[in-house]
């Protein structure tokens, strides 16, 4: 591999690094109190679903044109 061969992160994707991490962490945990404050609980679900669920539960748009559709091993598509 050439030494200037340059990789670039996936679209969507980024690099927090230990002083964007440290802020975007503390922005978080302030989110979350305020949250906690008004009675409302953590949630946090599945990055992976059932492609058939998702589309049951989201509109046409968002499953055409903004979901990543993968098929697993056994041929069942899978919603990112």
């Amino acid at each position: 591999m050439s030494s200037k061969t340059k990789f670039q992160l996936v679209k969507g994707f980024r690099d927090f690094y230990p002083e964007d991490l440290a802020a975007r962490k503390w922005l978080f945990e302030k989110m979350r109190e305020v949250a906690r404050q008004f009675g409302y609980q953590e949630y946090e679900g599945p990055c992976l679903e059932k492609l058939a669920l998702y589309e049951a539960k989201s509109g046409e748009e968002l499953v055409r044109q903004q979901t990543f559709i993968l098929t697993d091993r056994g041929g069942e598509k899978l919603a990112l």
